[in-house]
């Protein structure tokens, strides 16, 4: 279905500030944007709470070198795991990272993947590449639910998307609502983006570098949006399988 992104294209305009938060202590990256979902919940932690694996459909961000040099990067993980059932360990491609950007500057960044390449784009000019031929967690959440009869059923529906920073896996849930009443950000959230970020777009497929370079200025009516969204749901109404 189109909400998959088995391909996929992340587009966005940064600004970063020169001090970058220090993400997970020891790790310098920060995320600008990311799609990660769980599966059904499989293992418990020690509050009795279900929790499985974090999965990723994409990723996009910064690697923060000691000296303060930015450096974009994109990964994502595997659908599957390198354990039995859905409590084993996600299993990341190999990052693709691009040419170092300027703090306090407007760059635009973009990753493409075409099933077997992850391509860094900076100002539109590709500047990094990785062979990545893992298939891409699918970006959906299955949610279980039972009707009278006991008859277990599954629901589904898109992961969501999060932007300028990541999920904390300790706590992290693809439904806030269903997060522990007292969860602060930093409880949930890690990985934190300090700076600006606008004109996030996602695309279902690979867009082509003259694609990137021709648009990454454009801007989109509310029209033109809604004709692409139709186009979509009208390629898999007809049997395109997008």
């Amino acid at each position: 279905g189109p909400y998959a992104l088995q391909t996929f294209t992340i587009e966005c305009w940064v600004k970063p500030d020169a001090a970058q938060p220090d993400a997970n202590q020891d790790v310098s990256e920060v995320i600008l944007v990311d799609r990660p979902w769980r599966f059904y919940e499989t293992d418990e932690d020690d509050d009795g709470d279900k929790l499985s694996p974090i999965r990723h459909n994409f990723r996009l961000g910064l690697k923060v070198a000691a000296d303060g040099t930015l450096t974009p990067f994109a990964d994502y993980t595997s659908a599957g795991t390198t354990g039995t059932g859905n409590g084993g360990t996600p299993v990341f491609s190999k990052q693709a990272t691009g040419t170092a950007i300027p703090a306090g500057t407007w760059t635009h960044l973009a990753v493409t993947y075409n099933g077997s390449t992850l391509t860094v784009y900076v100002n539109g000019a590709a500047t990094g590449s990785q062979t990545a031929t893992l298939l891409p967690a699918n970006g959906l959440i299955s949610v279980a639910d039972s009707d009278p009869n006991d008859v277990q059923r599954y629901t589904y529906r898109p992961a969501p998307i999060l932007i300028g920073a990541g999920p904390k896996a300790a706590a992290w849930v693809a439904d806030v609502s269903q997060a522990k009443s007292d969860a602060t950000f930093a409880d949930l959230y890690d990985n934190a983006y300090k700076g600006y970020i606008d004109e996030v777009r996602i695309w279902n497929g690979a867009r082509t570098a003259g694609e990137i370079a021709s648009n990454m200025s454009a801007t989109f009516t509310q029209a033109a949006l809604l004709q692409q969204r139709y186009n979509v749901f009208a390629a898999r109404y007809n049997g395109a399988g997008i």
